[in-house]
């Protein structure tokens, strides 16, 4: 009986032996798995850096030519008004030359 008792033993050692290599044998599977998962989404992550860092560029681009035009609209607008100003005084001019004739 003891034999037998040794033999069971051995039989359920051997089993568990077994069953813990299966569930090692998940646990790899899902941790390549879940390496690949993160592997992919770091990539994903870089890539998507890159399209910011570019788009960045594009705004600051953008804001520089928003300045820049909002700079010659200011002097054109100066201009304008310096223009306008002339007209009105050379308006004025011919009003008073007009009734001197």
């Amino acid at each position: 009986m003891a034999k037998n008792n040794k033999q069971d033993k051995l039989l359920i050692a051997s089993k568990e032996s077994f069953f813990n290599g299966e569930e090692k044998e998940k646990l790899e599977a899902e941790l390549k798995l879940a390496n690949k998962k993160i592997a992919f989404k770091d990539a994903e992550k870089g890539k998507r850096e890159v399209e910011l860092i570019i788009a960045n560029k594009e705004l600051v681009y953008q804001n520089e030519e928003k300045e820049n035009r909002a700079a010659e609209l200011i002097i054109a607008n100066k201009e304008l008004a310096f223009q306008n100003k002339e007209k009105e005084q050379r308006a004025a001019e011919l009003i008073i030359a007009n009734k001197e004739l």
